[in-house]
């Protein structure tokens, strides 16, 4: 048995579709459990488990399900340790941006960071220490999928005083905009910085064909 998966974004129609496709030629084909989840699974931890995510191996994360939370009723809880979940599904050479929203009181002598790989190790991303602040940030990566398809989302809290909340694991596909800048008499306007407002890293410079 192999499993297929596919990562689809819903859009305003909130529908979705499932096609499972045979080819004419070759031998018949078996398929079960069909399944439809949100992804990353318990992403705003509102079952009051961490169900679905999953403990490094070898570290001793101390979490727990609580009321403080960014939005809805309950957050992930972390004095130490990781915490981890697979998804899969994802277009190789794709790029999608995970984010989740992090609090970490001021004061706290371990920071607390989102990172990402591929699920065996390779193509590793992550975020800078968080290392503190009182109120709740928002943390993002970038991640281009490689051929495995696969993404592995950590949540980490490194050792020390403090409890860090995560709330609300978003993985989305990576929005990409292009264009053409001109002058007014129609020329192309190269080496023009533009940016769109409430992006992030949204800012480029155009070419010299004007295109961004």
């Amino acid at each position: 048995w192999v499993e297929l998966a596919v990562l689809f974004t819903a859009d305003s129609l909130g529908r979705l579709r499932v096609h499972l496709v045979k080819n004419a030629a070759g031998v018949s084909l078996l398929w079960d459990d069909v399944s439809v989840s949100e992804a990353p699974r318990n992403r705003g931890f509102e079952h009051a488990t961490a169900t679905h995510w999953a403990q490094v191996g070898g570290s001793s994360a101390s979490t727990w399900v609580d009321t403080v939370a960014y939005s809805g009723n309950y957050s992930l809880a972390m004095s130490d340790g990781t915490l981890w979940q697979d998804v899969s599904g994802l277009a190789p050479g794709r790029s999608y941006v995970v984010s989740v929203w992090a609090h970490l009181p001021d004061g706290s002598s371990g920071g607390a960071e989102l990172w990402v790989h591929n699920g065996v190790g390779g193509n590793q991303a992550g975020t800078t220490l968080l290392t503190g602040g009182g109120g709740w940030s928002r943390l993002q990566v970038v991640y281009v999928a490689d051929s495995t398809g696969r993404i592995r989302i950590h949540l980490k809290k490194h050792a020390g005083g403090g409890t860090a909340h995560w709330d609300d694991v978003v993985l989305t596909e990576a929005a990409s905009i292009s264009g053409r800048v001109t002058n007014a008499d129609g020329s192309a306007a190269k080496g023009v910085e533009i940016g769109l407002a409430g992006w992030r890293q949204s800012r480029t410079t155009t070419a010299t064909d004007g295109r961004y």
